[in-house]
């Protein structure tokens, strides 16, 4: 059962919160009382009865607990699968975040050379000399774009013509977007995105599709351009005199080709695109798998989780949880193969959950061994071991305010909240080579503040059961996904509209029987401006019995296939196991997960 509505159970059975019901009590079955009563006081106060209803040890039926029937479980409450984190388990409509290419062995460095160079291993040659390149500076973007014509010239021209500019990282006079490439060419200087700003403009005029791209990664914050080829579609990374061509990546989205080059990143923001006359600003952001491992256990462990350990072909994670659930420990050694530079990570934290509230807190740290820098220009990998701590909070309000049965029509209206703030820092270096706190980089890069509300309707009906009885709910949701972070981002850099995303989920869910529960539901998105939501529509289908789940993800961009269980063995302890397949269908990835757990679940 959801933790929420264990809550309201236990509320309604002790309405003194310090009461407790004693064996012989007409409200306590007495083969309920084994599974409830943990202190062994022949007794079952509040937090025993909602510590047994969220694990499904008994079932409050007329006003009576009693023991839960193996063959009523309430499917649709049980937890998707043993490695779930946080207050509020990841929604099923989240885009996948998966790695490019083969991130231990990115891609060197192709450098751009003049026209009469002869080109060496990792080297191409540009349509200019030195001269001719020389003559092209202090020319306006319609000169420019006539005579600019490939990836190679663009590079040549940023490399020769456009010199770094130090003063603006200081003083950004008022524009922390890029400068337009107007601005840029009368300036004749620039730092990284208003260069990449140019370079896309150039590549746009010249018919191809190009964009500019920021990104945050361990001790690096920067931006290049991805362009695409004009015949095979594939994309390409420009960064100033060098190139990683479309024929080199075989990237198939500009996200995708970043990820190749720069496989540590942890966080990419896309920028807007409004010719060479207007600037850039921040109007969209990726999180990355490696952030997602950072952010995941940032939350803690799940309510539904005990004592115990998962192992996955990803991660190893333990966790202590205490009776009364207040206080949960975590510890988590990262060995997912995809994630070469965070393998090896170890992570540590501890939680402090105020069930009452919906809250809770929690502090931690950790120290990645195989953390990489590379280099921006030779792409070269500069390991140096990363310790980081965090401090996070969280509030799950799945019924925050709720009107039911309106006038009578069995109609519900609910309101609900999930808000997830994490500051994570790491450390870096200086150019003394001195340990500092890397905010820009990965600070950045894994620190969020998310608020997501919804408004659901609802209406439960009797389809199966003959006695009327309600066994299937249908229900609309529609939810919004604030990221602060990108709206700070995006205002701070000169956006002027309101980056958040909207959505509409629907389904019914279903019991047909004591043993087969179904599900089927809906997502459509309205305005989508991260990949914490699916960027097209989504359907979802679950099948559930007692002991074990199927579901389905299916839409254009990407699909999931899953398979969980859950069983007690006794009274203490329960197995958990799962097996699921991710596929973006437009990188053509796939990522399989499998795992198992074994929890105490009470002492």
């Amino acid at each position: 059962m959801e933790l929420q509505k264990a809550r309201e159970l236990a509320a309604t059975m002790f309405p003194d919160p310090k009461g407790k019901i004693a064996l012989g009590d007409k409200r306590l079955d007495v083969t309920a009382l084994a599974m409830a009563d943990t202190n062994h006081d022949f007794k079952v106060d509040k937090d025993e009865l909602i510590d047994a209803l969220v694990n499904d040890r008994v079932q409050v039926v007329n006003n009576r607990i009693s023991k839960m029937d193996a063959a009523i479980i309430p499917f649709a409450d049980r937890g998707a699968r043993p490695e779930e984190a946080g207050l509020r388990p990841t929604p099923w409509f989240q885009a996948p975040s998966l790695v490019g290419g083969d991130p231990k062995y990115p891609p060197g460095a192709v450098s751009v050379i003049n026209k009469s160079g002869t080109p060496g291993d990792n080297q191409i040659n540009s349509n200019y000399t030195y001269g001719q390149m020389n003559d092209l500076k202090g020319k306006d973007f319609a000169t420019l774009s006539g005579k600019l014509n490939t990836a190679a010239d663009v590079a040549h021209y940023l490399d020769q013509n456009v010199p770094y500019d130090y003063a603006r990282l200081d003083d950004s006079e008022g524009n922390l977007g890029s400068w337009s490439s107007n601005e840029v060419l009368q300036r004749g200087t620039g730092v990284c995105r208003d260069q990449h700003a140019l370079a896309r403009d150039l590549l746009k005029a010249n018919g191809y599709d190009a964009v500019l791209l920021g990104y945050a990664a361990s001790d690096q914050s920067h931006a290049v351009t991805a362009y695409q080829d004009k015949a095979t579609g594939k994309w390409g990374i420009l960064e100033y005199g060098t190139v990683y061509p479309p024929e080199q990546l075989q990237a198939n989205t500009a996200e995708e080709a970043l990820l190749m080059v720069r496989p540590a990143t942890l966080a990419i923001t896309q920028m807007s695109d409004n010719g060479p006359g207007e600037r850039s600003h921040v109007e969209g952001i990726m999180y990355t798998r490696a952030s997602r491992v950072y952010e995941n256990f940032m939350r803690g462990p799940s309510p539904y989780a005990g004592s115990g350990v998962q192992v996955t072909n990803t991660g190893i994670t333990g966790q202590v949880v205490s009776n009364d659930r207040k206080w949960s420990g975590g510890m988590q050694v990262v060995t997912d193969e995809r994630l070469p530079y965070l393998k090896g990570a170890v992570m540590v934290g501890a939680w402090r959950n105020f069930d009452n509230g919906g809250f809770r807190v929690g502090v931690g740290g950790g120290y990645v061994p195989n953390n990489t820098e590379h280099l921006i220009g030779s792409n070269d990998p500069m390991k140096k071991g990363m310790g980081f701590a965090f401090v996070a909070a969280e509030e799950f309000h799945p019924d925050m305010i709720k009107v039911k049965d309106i006038k009578g029509s069995g109609v519900n209206v609910t309101v609900g909240s999930h808000t997830s703030a994490q500051v994570m820092v790491g450390t870096g270096r200086d150019g003394d080579d001195k340990i500092r706190a890397d905010i820009e980089g990965t600070g950045l890069g894994t620190s969020s503040l998310k608020w997501n509300p919804s408004l659901t309707v609802d209406r439960g009906f009797s389809l199966w059961n003959k006695e009327g009885h309600k066994d299937t709910r249908a229900f609309a949701t529609y939810g919004l996904g604030v990221d602060a972070g990108l709206l700070a981002a995006h205002y701070m850099t000169g956006g002027r509209s309101f980056p958040i995303n909207q959505y509409v989920v629907g389904g019914v869910q279903t019991q047909a029987t004591k043993w087969l529960g179904l599900s089927a539901s809906a997502y459509v998105p309205i305005q989508n401006v991260s990949n914490d939501f699916a960027a097209k529509p989504l359907a979802r289908f679950d099948v559930m019995t007692p002991y074990v789940r199927f579901g389905t993800t299916q839409g254009k961009d990407q699909a999931a296939y899953d398979v969980s269980s859950q069983v007690a063995l006794g009274k203490h302890f329960q197995l958990g196991a799962f097996a699921c397949v991710q596929q973006d269908k437009v990188t053509k990835q796939v990522d399989p997960r499998v795992g198992v757990s074994l929890s105490l679940v009470n002492f």
